[in-house]
């Protein structure tokens, strides 16, 4: 009896190892993307428009948080970031695609807007596009074009870059996990803003776009000595 069992556990041996030389010289399947774990390293973050690893590369035109517009108070949950028509958008990190959304040519809004995962609890979206040059399921990297700026959905060419936390479902944009998107790109704070006084009795600050919306300005009075301020 022992000697049957040693036989039959052989010859399925022997069977395990001809399969296994079948599969030579047949084209490899290719595996399914995996995203990375939670820890996700956001050292590689680029900005979307000029691909730079630099602080403060792409032109911000309107920041996250709070803001109030002509039909009253909205809450911005991304940054806006100004570019002609068909300039070209890439990821800020590496992910793979998991919403695509075209515009149906009249309503307000998103417009034609992709989302991209980076990991099992960051996501990316990208609206306003004016073309989309992904598919859902595709893995892209930082060098590759995810679309184009548009105006779509929008009144004027840019592209609304968003960053979500902990989104339940990927595919879906909830606005309610928004973060701010300074939090993963190369960002700086601008530091001293410097002011100019006009004859006009003016004083013009030099607020750079990429800062945070300013809600207040204070002045303290001092003494002025060959034009400078103490």
């Amino acid at each position: 009896m022992n000697l049957q069992i040693q036989g039959v556990l052989i010859i399925a041996i022997l069977l395990v190892v001809a399969l296994s030389g079948c599969d030579e010289g047949r084209t490899p399947t290719s595996e399914p993307y995996q995203l990375p774990e939670r820890t996700l390293d956001i050292s590689e973050a680029q900005w979307p428009l000029s691909r730079d690893q630099e602080p403060n590369s792409d032109i911000s035109y309107a920041q996250y948080g709070p803001r109030f517009l002509p039909g009253g108070y909205d809450f911005h949950a991304g940054i806006d970031l100004y570019a002609p028509i068909g300039t070209n958008i890439y990821p800020v990190l590496p992910g793979e695609v998991v919403q695509r959304a075209e515009w149906d040519g009249q309503s307000t809004g998103a417009g034609n807007a992709i989302t991209i995962k980076h990991s099992d609890s960051l996501a990316t979206s990208y609206l306003h596009l004016h073309t989309i040059n992904v598919r859902i399921g595709e893995r892209v990297g930082l060098e590759d074009v995810i679309g184009t700026v548009g105006e779509t959905g929008a009144t004027y060419p840019h592209l609304h870059l968003g960053y979500f936390v902990e989104l339940p479902n990927p595919d879906v944009r909830d606005e309610r996990f928004s973060r701010n998107p300074l939090e993963i790109l190369p960002y700086s704070d601008p530091g001293e803003i410097p002011y100019t006084f006009m004859q006009s009795g003016e004083i013009v600050l030099d607020l750079p776009l990429q800062s945070m919306t300013v809600n207040s300005v204070e002045l303290i009075a001092g003494k002025k000595q060959e034009g400078r301020l103490l």
